[in-house]
């Protein structure tokens, strides 16, 4: 069956006139010869809506509660149902009436409905903060973004005033107190301003939504954007204000982006290839989880938002994510990278992603150099490194297992044995440390084959005559793994170490939009699926046999346990669900402690 058509007239504030704009649309549609009906209607006494209201047809308990059951049996073509967030009373098929509206779209009628601004799930907070009054009920913003239409009904703060002074909106005894307390200018010039800034969002979702359909790769630049990318390095912090002033200067928006690479939470890994110092090598460095936090801190304080996004390439992340923000420009940060360095495979994170870019500008800003050829200390890691890192470890093992031998043959006739070995024991444990612990162990096996050959008697044969030399390089082995093998351990703990720092910092992270006065429920779910790399992210609530949606964000959010990818229950009345990119298996107690967090949202 085919779905109605869900049209819904936002209101800045009570008294904006949303009810007289909706009943005035259903006695034109009548005119048009459709068969409308007021199936439920608050009209607080106003004269003006109760003569609108006399026009139309209407249910008997229209002034009441609304009866699906008989709007079904009348089986009109349109419905007008006043107060979209009105709870029902107790002992009803259903808690709030949004969910009786979508009973009648799911029948196939259209609805034509009431909102007001500060009855959106996402501003309640905010709304309270402004207003010093918590909203008696609301709408989650994933079930009123589902609207085929969403009109404004805008009114001036003076002009609500003035309708309140004229007793349009509340009886005479209560004027006074309103216009003192919830109706002065300030609070209804930002309740205006809330409810221009959820409708442009919405507005973007539906451009975002018809580029996909459409496949249209390039921005459309019908909102300026400014993307920079971090690297949760110590430059990122001048970087961000330093994009922050252009966008200032051309009035954009500011879109502050990290990449990352590896699997789980974004500092599980510590060679991650946390973007995008365009002077970074494409394996990337060690973010700081701290340092990542206090970015985030001073991207909100220019006004900027924070993304956390993964991917394989830093580059061409960071381009894709500016092509699909419909972001003009993409700043990195330019390190003064050595001569060589241009000529190595990918030569730098900037690089490729003016290659990779299309229709972004990107825009490079100076920053230090990084020393070194790595340009960042690497550590051994677990199991077999990456291509680039182990072609590394191998052209570093040829040239100073070369290097070593031609020149220790060159002066074989004043060195002995371990001045060889000393030497050669160098050169593995910079391969360990470079490339990791097989390709150090790897060196090592290669070495005690060239001292084998070239520099222990008889020379040129794969023999030993002394004991002494055997047991000179059995020991060379043996310290040549230990010591690699104590690099790698120390890896380990750091990388521990990080991971347990990395959980801290996003535990608090949301404990903080848990608790804090000023946070949404909605804010804490897309800071959730941001840091996890989730296409959506759903929560539920157990609602009699089935459940019931909350809140939900992302590209096609589960509805069920089912359609989900993850399940993580948080009692038996809450449940997270997850879908698109798996978590890793040691991030699982962290989602627990996430949903945990979410049910006390509630």
């Amino acid at each position: 069956m085919h779905r109605g058509n869900l049209r819904i007239y936002l209101g800045v504030a009570p008294g904006a006139g949303k009810t007289h704009a909706m009943l005035s649309e259903g006695i034109r549609r009548q005119a048009r010869g459709t068969d409308v009906l007021l199936a439920a209607l608050r009209s607080s006494g106003r004269r003006p809506v109760e003569e609108l209201a006399a026009r139309l047809p209407s249910l008997p308990a229209a002034a009441g509660d609304l009866d699906v059951a008989a709007v079904l049996s009348r089986g009109p073509a349109v419905v007008l149902v006043d107060e979209y967030a009105a709870s029902n009373p107790t002992g009803s098929a259903r808690q709030y009436r949004w969910q009786d509206v979508e009973q009648l779209l799911d029948a196939g009628l259209d609805v034509v409905s009431t909102l007001n601004v500060d009855e959106l799930a996402s501003l309640a907070g905010v709304v309270e903060q402004i207003t010093g009054i918590p909203p008696a009920r609301t709408v989650p913003d994933a079930v009123a973004r589902q609207a085929s239409e969403i009109q404004l009904v805008d009114q001036t703060p003076e002009a609500l005033r003035r309708r309140m002074a004229h007793g349009n909106i509340y009886p005479a005894e209560r004027i006074d107190a309103a216009l003192a307390d919830y109706f002065r200018p300030g609070n209804l010039a930002a309740l205006r301003e809330l409810a221009l800034l959820w409708l442009a969002d919405r507005v973007e979702e539906g451009l975002q939504r018809y580029r996909a359909e459409h496949r249209i790769a390039e921005p459309w630049q019908t909102r300026p954007r400014i993307a920079v990318g971090l690297s949760g390095g110590r430059h990122d912090a001048a970087l961000i204000r330093q994009a922050g002033r252009l966008a200032a200067a051309s009035g954009a928006e500011l879109l502050a982006v990290h990449v990352v690479t590896g699997q789980g939470l974004p500092a599980t890994s510590v060679r991650s290839s946390l973007v995008p110092h365009c002077d970074a090598p494409s394996a990337g460095a060690e973010a700081d989880p701290i340092g990542l936090a206090s970015h985030r801190a001073l991207t909100a304080t220019t006004g900027g938002s924070y993304h956390v996004v993964r991917g394989a390439d830093p580059a061409r992340a960071l381009v894709e994510f500016a092509e699909a923000a419909n972001a003009g420009q993409l700043v990195l940060g330019a390190g003064r990278r050595p001569w060589y360095s241009d000529r190595l495979p990918g030569s730098g994170t900037a690089a490729r992603a003016v290659r990779a870019s299309k229709a972004v500008a990107v825009c490079l800003v100076n920053q230090p150099a990084r020393t070194g050829l790595l340009g960042a200390p690497r550590t051994p890691g677990l199991g077999w490194p990456s291509w680039r890192r182990a072609g590394l470890g191998v052209a570093l093992a040829i040239l100073l297992l070369s290097g070593a031998t031609v020149a220790l043959a060159a002066g074989r006739q004043q060195l002995n044995l371990l001045s060889a070995v000393l030497v050669y024991l160098l050169a593995t444990v910079l391969v360990a440390w470079v490339a990791g612990l097989l390709l150090g162990i790897a060196t090592a096996l290669a070495a005690t084959v060239l001292l084998n050959y070239y520099f222990t008697p008889p020379l040129h044969r794969f023999t030993v005559s002394d004991g002494n030399n055997v047991l000179a390089l059995v020991v060379f082995v043996l310290v040549s793994v230990l010591v690699a093998g104590l690099l790698d351990r120390a890896d380990r703990r750091r990388r521990q170490a990080v991971r347990a720092s990395s959980e801290a910092q996003l535990l608090a992270a949301v404990a903080g939009s848990a608790a804090g006065s000023g946070s949404s429920l909605a804010g804490l779910l897309e800071q959730v699926r941001e840091t996890l790399g989730t296409r959506a992210v759903t929560l539920l609530e157990r609602a009699g046999a089935g459940w019931q949606v909350v809140a939900q964000l992302g590209e096609n959010p589960p509805h069920s346990p089912e359609q989900a990818d993850v399940t993580v229950a948080a009692d038996e009345h809450v449940t997270l669900l997850l879908s698109g990119a798996l978590p890793a298996a040691g991030d699982q107690r962290v989602l627990r402690v996430i949903a945990v967090q979410a049910a006390a949202a509630l």
